[in-house]
C-alpha cells in the first residue's frame, strides 16, 4: 500500500491538489482513500460525495467515546462521484477542544482497521493542515505506516516559512526507514522569479521540485462553488 501525506499552509492549494492527486491514482486502478486530516473537512467535497459526510470526531461524540473498528470503517464514504473513497476527521468547534486530538484519534482508528491492515486499499492519501507541525497534525509523520511526504508551497514568503516548519518536523519525528519528503510542489507560480524561489528553497532541503502548478482561475472558481473536481 502506498501512503502520501500532504502537508502545506492553510490557503495554498494543497486539498485541491491531494484530491486532484488521489483522483489521478483512481484513474490508474488503484482502489484509492483520500482521508482529511483538517478541521474544516472540506477535502471530501472535491470529490462529489451524493451523501452527508459523517466527520470521525462527530462520530466519536455520537458513541460517546466508545467507537468500535465498525462504526469508524462506517464513517468512510464509498459513494463519489470520483471513485476515490473519502474519510474526514473533522474537529471541535472554535474554542472547544484540539482539532490536533481528533487527527491523531482518528489516525490511531485508521492503522488499526481491518480493511486497511488487509490491504483493501493501494493507495492511501493524507491531506494535512502544516501551518503547525505538532500534536496530531504530527500524527502522520509518527504512525507506524510509513509516508511519502509531499509539501505543496509557492514563493510566498509565509508559504516558504510553513513549508520550512513542516520540513524540519519531518527531520525531527522521523528516522531513516520512516516517512520521507519526496518534494515539494509549487502551486500557483506563473513567474520565472517564482520559479527561482521555490527551486532554491527545494535545493536547501535538499529535495526536488516535483512540478509547477501556474494559476487556474477555474480551478479557483470550482473551489469557491464547492464542487467536484
Amino acid at each position: 500500500m502506498k501512503r502520501i501525506a500532504i502537508f502545506g499552509k492553510g490557503g495554498i492549494g494543497k486539498s485541491t491538489f491531494a484530491a486532484a492527486l488521489a483522483i489521478q491514482f483512481h484513474n490508474a486502478g488503484d482502489r484509492v482513500l483520500h482521508v482529511g486530516c483538517d478541521p474544516k473537512h472540506d477535502c471530501s467535497m472535491r470529490h462529489g460525495p451524493r451523501r452527508s459526510v459523517p466527520t470521525v470526531m462527530d462520530e466519536m461524540l455520537r458513541y460517546r467515546g466508545r467507537m468500535g473498528a465498525k462504526e469508524f470503517e462506517e464513517t468512510i464514504i464509498s459513494d463519489t462521484e470520483s471513485g476515490v473513497h473519502v474519510l474526514e476527521a473533522g474537529g471541535p468547534e472554535p474554542g472547544k477542544g484540539c482539532a490536533g486530538r481528533a487527527v491523531s484519534m482518528m489516525l490511531t482508528l485508521l492503522d488499526s482497521s481491518a480493511r486497511i491492515r488487509d490491504g483493501f486499499y493501494d493507495t492511501v492519501v493524507l491531506d494535512v493542515l502544516g501551518d503547525v507541525v505538532c500534536g496530531g497534525f504530527a500524527a502522520p509523520l509518527q504512525s507506524p505506516v510509513p509516508s511519502d511526504t509531499i509539501i505543496v508551497v509557492s514563493h510566498e514568503f509565509m508559504s516558504i516559512y510553513a513549508a520550512n516548519n513542516i520540513a524540519k518536523g519531518i527531520s525531527n519525528l522521523t528516522t531513516a526507514g520512516e516517512s520521507r519528503l519526496v518534494g515539494v510542489v509549487a502551486n500557483r507560480v506563473d513567474t520565472p522569479l517564482g520559479r527561482a524561489i521555490v527551486e532554491a528553497f527545494a535545493e536547501k532541503l535538499s529535495t526536488r521540485v516535483l512540478g509547477v502548478i501556474p494559476y487556474c482561475e477555474e480551478v479557483l472558481m470550482a473551489d469557491a462553488s464547492g464542487g467536484a473536481l
